[in-house]
């Protein structure tokens, strides 16, 4: 679209300046071109303290002469100082040069700007004067006297507050090198002292401080030495006044300027900036080569007038920017590059830019349209077989509600649900029963006033059915009003709303399902990979993570790595192919402990029947799953038990046969023997039997403890402490056999074992470690501890006689069973320690060498 034309009377920048400029802080006039002041604001009236109604109409030159008159302040470039005397009153004002706001009707803007210490005193006359002191610590600029070293004297409050101080004594003997850092501080003390020296004074100087926080403050900075009576230089009072909001709004303004131009150049709508006086083309944005085939660079400095087909156009444009001072949407012809025609719309804003006056004109290409409008004007008579034929109805009213057209199907709709036929010209909401009138009557009210207006309706069937319709009226546009009339529509979406009726019964019904799956269950939904894309509380509650830490993570985070590789690929095997697969999971929490969940894993195939996501739903078997453990557990120690028992029988059987042969055998021969002292003899083998048969009765018992005891009692153990135990019982052997003894097991270590067993483990392996040490070397046997496979690992070693285990491995913790021919070995005691060990689900290992040492190796549970 081209710009939009804004025209501008002559007196609109007087109509604008009360908005403009009326509330500005620094006192501003609108001075016309002959010097006749035409507006002042609050400010101006206040300082010149006149009434308004005794400034507008004066000239400038009452206030000004004879030290600047108007014809003078309009050559000047830069800020004057000048006085103004009233009623004996004398005020002082820094004057900036007028500038040119409307350049076709010659007004110019003047800022004044006060200047609140117009005459200098002498230093100690200031000094002395504390009413002037009260008064300067309340103007807002920065006020401060300097000695002839540029120390200063006096400082007003605005002063030392800038600096940061936080009184006037912080300040007072310090140069500008003492009060401020780096450049800034440098820089003012070098002004200090061409004014000292030179008695120049700086006038008006802006600079720029930065503060230590970073932040910026503009200072506009005059400085004027002071003399004596006899004309020498004593020192210098300085003022400065804070313009950082008057920089910030002259950069805005280059900013501003600097959009106009990017804007400007970027806009798709083809723009040309010319010269108000000639015509001359200033700028012009690549969208005018699009329109008219010519390079931006090549139109610029050349005029617009050959540019026009027609000089009809040209002088259309002149007369319209004579009347109104813009142009807004004139049809125009122009030539293309390439010589042919382009027909296009223009609008022309008067604007100033850098104080001239230009004319920015905008095109906008409308051959295009002009094409499509005929194209519709041919398609119209298809547009209203279409109206006439869908089976939305329409009507067409006026902004009487009155009938103008409608198609069949409103015509359908009112004899249906209406039972009327529509007339034209007939009043529309007389079709209307008086309860829908109070809904129908304010929609129509609304499209008239230019809004839109949708809403959905029901009307009964004679079969007791609701038949829904979806009524929408929107505003139509006049040809020289905003609104002419409106369209009323109407849609059947009965099916349509049936659909959405059905639809929410089946969303609360499954939002009903889930809500029972999720109380009960624990739920996990994962893509076709599956990722876990949701996680309801259950699941985070028995795994331990939180919702975040699961979703786009696989099911691997809870893996407790107790099931098999085959096992997970039958399972994807299965669901993959569509399937439900169900079956139990040992899972692993983010503590480290374990669950089991009984699982269904149930795929969401797509069209293809291809799954694109997998719902996991589990309960939590984790009770069920000990129980079972616990009892298969016991009942394999109870099968292990009967295997003992079993084999123990043989062994009872095997032992107590022996013993009894030999006590019947000595019996029979003292029956049958005569002779006394053999009769003796016989007696004191009877008795050794006897103690033979009474030791084997004792080991038995032993082991029919062990074996009989299903629930031992475990208890965590300092090894250390119990190995140092069990090697005071055995003091007196190892002192006799002066056995080196090598504990390297750390004081911490914890085992659960039952205490009675881990003594009598201990023992008997030291004790066997002491009886089988080699005659030829000084026995040594050695603790050390480490860790296989997370269990932890005892090893006793020694350096005795050791074993052949090729021969003896098998056989080695068998009952009665003895490798060395010691007169006093039993073959008993490795026999019950294995026996004890395997009651509490520990395992013993063996390494041996003949001659060479053996080594006992015990897993703790």
């Amino acid at each position: 679209m081209p710009p939009t034309a804004n025209p501008l009377p002559a007196n609109y920048l007087l109509d604008f300046a009360p908005l403009l400029i009326g509330k500005a802080v620094l006192p501003m006039l609108l001075v016309q071109v002959n010097g006749t002041i035409a507006y002042a604001n609050q400010a101006a009236i206040s300082v010149l303290q006149l009434p308004e109604r005794a400034l507008l109409n004066t000239h400038i030159d009452a206030y000004t002469a004879p030290q600047y008159p108007w014809t003078q302040l309009l050559q000047q470039t830069q800020a004057v100082t000048y006085s103004y005397t009233l009623n004996t009153n004398t005020h002082h004002f820094y004057l900036h040069p007028p500038q040119l706001v409307d350049a076709a009707h010659g007004m110019y803007l003047l800022q004044l700007e006060h200047n609140p210490i117009p005459t200098l005193r002498p230093q100690k006359e200031i000094l002395e004067n504390r009413q002037l002191k009260l008064l300067i610590d309340l103007l807002p600029d920065t006020i401060y006297i300097k000695d002839i070293e540029g120390r200063k004297v006096v400082a007003n409050k605005t002063d030392y507050t800038n600096i940061g101080a936080n009184s006037e004594q912080e300040v007072l003997g310090k140069t500008d090198l003492e009060l401020f850092d780096g450049e800034a501080g440098r820089r003012g003390y070098e002004v200090d002292q061409h004014v000292l020296q030179s008695g120049e004074s700086v006038i008006n100087k802006e600079e720029l401080f930065i503060g230590k926080d970073g932040s910026q403050r503009w200072i506009l900075t005059t400085k004027v030495p002071i003399k004596n009576k006899a004309g020498v230089i004593t020192g210098l009072v300085g003022i400065g006044r804070n313009i950082t909001k008057r920089k910030e709004t002259e950069a805005a303004q280059a900013q501003s300027e600097k959009n106009f131009q990017t804007i400007f150049h970027t806009l798709p709508i083809p723009l040309v900036l010319t010269h108000a006086s000639d015509g001359t083309i200033e700028m012009a944005n690549n969208a005018m080569q699009q329109l008219l085939g010519f390079d931006a660079q090549q139109l610029i400095g050349q005029k617009t007038a050959p540019l026009y087909v027609k000089a009809s156009d040209r002088n259309k444009i002149a007369r319209e920017m004579q009347l109104h001072n813009n142009v807004a949407n004139i049809e125009i012809q122009l030539k293309h590059a390439h010589g042919q025609v382009v027909t296009c719309l223009t609008s022309v804003e008067n604007i100033v830019l850098n104080n001239r006056p230009m004319y920015l004109k905008g095109f906008v290409d409308i051959g295009e349209r002009k094409r499509i409008e005929e194209a519709l004007h041919k398609s119209e008579s298809n547009l209203k077989t279409v109206f006439d034929n869908t089976n939305i109805g329409y009507a067409l009213l006026d902004k009487k509600l009155r009938v103008l057209s409608f198609n069949m199907a409103m015509q359908q709709f009112a004899q249906n649900d209406l039972h009327a036929n529509i007339a034209i010209g007939a009043y529309a909401l007389d079709y209307f029963s008086e309860e829908r009138k109070k809904a129908v009557g304010p929609a129509l009210e609304q499209a008239l006033l230019g809004q839109s207006v949708s809403y959905e309706v029901t009307y009964l069937q004679p079969d007791k059915t609701n038949r829904w319709y979806k009524m929408k009226i929107f505003p139509v546009p006049g040809k020289h009003t905003k609104v002419g009339g409106v369209i009323l529509s109407l849609e059947d979406i009965t099916e349509q709303k049936n659909t959405e009726l059905a639809l929410q019964t089946s969303i609360q019904q499954i939002s009903d399902y889930k809500l029972a799956l999720n109380e009960s269950s624990i739920v996990a939904i994962t893509d076709a990979k599956g990722i876990i894309k949701y996680a309801n509380n259950n699941f985070c509650t028995i795994s331990k993570y939180t919702s975040n830490e699961l979703i786009g993570k696989s099911h691997r985070i809870v893996n407790s790595g107790y099931h098999s590789k085959a096992f997970f690929q039958q399972m994807w095997q299965t669901i993959a192919s569509g399937s439900i697969w169900k079956g139990e999971f040992k899972n692993k929490a983010k503590d480290g402990t374990y669950y089991w969940v009984d699982s269904t894993i149930v795929p969401f195939l797509d069209s293809q029947g291809v799954p694109y996501q997998y719902m996991s739903i589990r309960k939590d078997i984790t009770e069920r799953k000990s129980a079972e453990l616990e009892l298969q557990k016991s009942f394999e120690i109870l099968t292990e038990q009967n295997k003992r028992l079993k084999d123990f029988s043989y062994i009872v059987s095997h032992n107590l046969r022996s013993h009894t042969s030999n006590i019947k055998s000595i019996t029979h021969f003292l029956e049958i023997m005569e002779d006394e002292a053999e009769q003796r003899e016989m007696v004191r083998n009877l008795k050794t039997v006897v103690e033979l048969l009474d030791e084997t009765l004792y080991n038995l018992n032993e082991v029919v403890a062990i074996q009989k005891n299903i629930n031992i009692n475990v208890e965590p153990l300092l090894l250390y402490q119990y190995i140092n135990k069990v090697l005071d019982v055995l003091a007196n052997k190892i002192a006799d056999k002066r056995v080196q003894i090598i504990n390297n097991i750390h004081k911490e270590v914890v085992v659960y074992f039952n205490p009675a067993y881990l003594e009598s483990v201990l023992l008997n392996f030291v004790s066997n470690a002491i009886k089988y040490s080699h005659p030829e070397r000084t026995p040594v046997i050695a603790f050390n501890c480490t860790v296989e496979f997370n269990q932890l690992v005892l090893l006793i070693s020694d350096n005795g006689l050791g074993m052949d285990l090729s021969k003896n491995k098998d056989k080695l913790f068998g009952m009665y069973k003895t490798f060395h021919g010691n007169s006093d070995a039993r073959g008993i005691g490795l026999f019950i320690t294995k026996n004890q060990l395997d009651a509490l689900g520990a395992k013993v290992e063996v390494e041996s060498e003949v001659n060479v040492g053996t080594i006992f190796k015990i897993y703790f549970k």
